[in-house]
């Protein structure tokens, strides 16, 4: 596939290819879901992918409301941000939640966990509790033909199973 070619892509310029970094194949990109349970929870829910805009070269995703983005900001960073960093089409760092580690080039849901910052009234603080999936933070199961102590909902954990994702009963 396209997307799992190591090197350098080369590019059309004149009547020669020239080989340019900044060339990157992808998939496209999986809705995200965020949690952000201690603060700015209004940040928190499903993002899916803008498809016809990047922001900074990189994917960008809008939630659910309209009112929040998952971009990369000019600093390299991952930031969830408003309409104000849309209004500024994202050449900037404004945000309520940042990862603190540049990611080059690495997805939101691979950055790690627990690098998350969110603004707590005047200043940012680390929340270990951000977490950033590409499965979605919860799931309903009914079982109304026995087993009724396991209806309910599920919570997506930090940890994992066998490298699968592992909800736990709220």
């Amino acid at each position: 596939m396209p997307d799992k070619v190591g090197g350098v892509w080369l590019r059309l310029s004149g009547e020669k290819f020239h080989e340019d970094s900044a060339i990157t194949v992808t998939i496209k990109p999986f809705p995200l879901y965020v949690q952000s349970p201690n603060g700015q929870q209004r940040c928190a829910g499903e993002y899916t992918p803008v498809s016809d805009r990047m922001a900074n070269g990189y994917p960008l995703w809008k939630h659910a409301s309209g009112k929040c983005f998952l971009y990369s900001g000019s600093n390299g960073m991952w930031i969830i941000g408003g309409t104000d960093a849309e209004a500024k089409d994202f050449n900037c760092t404004r945000g309520v939640i940042y990862c603190k580690n540049v990611h080059s080039g690495a997805m939101p849901e691979k950055m790690t966990f627990g690098s998350w910052f969110r603004l707590d009234v005047d200043n940012f603080r680390e929340d270990a509790a951000i977490f950033v999936s590409t499965q979605p933070a919860s799931l309903f199961i009914l079982t109304p033909n026995g087993q009724q102590k396991s209806s309910g909902e599920y919570l997506l954990a930090s940890e994992k199973f066998r490298g699968l994702p592992l909800w736990k009963q709220r």
